[in-house]
């Protein structure tokens, strides 16, 4: 299992959070799980400088999968 660095929390936890003021309700606890998840499946996947963006746009996808909810 792979690391996770301090300059890492900074970066899931601001997705995280603007991810769940976009999908607003959802528990902060399922999108950190979400983001948490992207993230290992993406690093070493894509340029870390694309790598925020991208998490955000697989949790999205999987969150709004998963519930149905469409965040708007």
């Amino acid at each position: 299992m792979a690391t996770v660095r301090p300059q890492d929390n900074v970066m899931i936890a601001g997705v995280a959070g603007n991810l769940a003021a976009e999908l607003r309700g959802m528990a902060k606890s399922d999108v950190d799980k979400a983001v948490r998840l992207a993230k290992r499946e993406l690093d070493g996947q894509v340029v870390p400088e694309a790598l925020p963006e991208m998490l955000h746009a697989l949790a999205r996808q999987r969150l709004v999968r998963d519930t149905g909810r469409t965040g708007r």
